[in-house]
């Protein structure tokens, strides 16, 4: 009888094992996955399509439309703002407009400091200057951009400021800064002590720029809060809504 339970138990976990063999979903032939994939980017660029009209649709009603409300105007002027965006970085992926670099700004007290190193180290200065901090994507560059789209030029919006390894007494800010140029923007880090303000390392680089860039306008402004979920920032209210 006992023998008899045994086989039965070890009958029953074979089955649930065949079972579980036959039901699991084969791997798929080389042929199989590339029509699985181009399928996939053929729904991808449907999906795609309808939000483009759907975009251009809502664009185009609120365009026409002679009596909107306080919320459909800023909507207007986020879609138009994101259009100009959008068509800087198109000229910049068909080749009519460089990509952006990212400029690294240093107080004067970090490169003094590591000046000193450097005399004890015998090294060159760039090499005390280079530290490892965060490092956002430039698709995280975008997304920063892209919210504060309708800046008027002179704004400069400080979005990341983290510690550096090994450096504790340091922080690198990571930068936007809204220009009359041949792009809309100048990205750039800044890195400080942490005893140093902001503000005036900022302005310190700001004096360096060609005028025109701000239209000559002086003083710019600063802006280090950041955006909740969906907000945009809203330069006649000089914050996110």
């Amino acid at each position: 009888m006992l023998a008899l339970s045994f086989l039965i138990v070890f009958l029953t976990i074979l089955a649930i094992n065949l079972l579980e063999w036959w039901t699991r979903p084969k791997p798929l032939t080389s042929a199989e996955q590339k029509k699985q994939i181009e399928e996939m980017m053929v729904q991808w660029k449907i999906s795609e399509k309808k939000a483009k009209d759907m975009w251009a649709e809502r664009l185009a009603h609120l365009n026409a439309t002679e009596k909107l409300t306080d919320e459909e105007k800023d909507e207007r002027e986020n879609m138009l703002a994101r259009e100009i965006h959008r068509s800087e970085w198109n000229a910049m992926n068909k080749g009519s407009l460089p990509y952006y670099n990212i400029k690294a700004i240093y107080s004067h007290e970090v490169r003094r400091k590591d000046e000193e190193k450097c005399k004890c180290k015998g090294n060159p200065s760039s090499m005390g200057l280079n530290i490892p901090s965060k490092n956002p994507n430039f698709a995280r560059w975008d997304t920063e951009s892209e919210i504060r789209a309708r800046a008027y030029v002179g704004s400069v919006f400080v979005w990341l400021t983290c510690d550096l390894i090994g450096e504790p007494t340091q922080e690198r800010s990571y930068c936007l800064m809204r220009i009359n140029g041949q792009k809309r923007w100048i990205y750039f880090t800044v890195t400080r002590e942490k005893k140093e303000i902001l503000n005036v390392v900022l302005i310190d680089y700001i004096k360096t720029l060609d005028r025109e860039l701000l239209f000559g306008i002086e003083p710019v402004y600063i802006f280090t809060e950041n955006p909740g979920r969906g907000e945009f920032w809203n330069p006649e209210k000089q914050k996110y809504i």
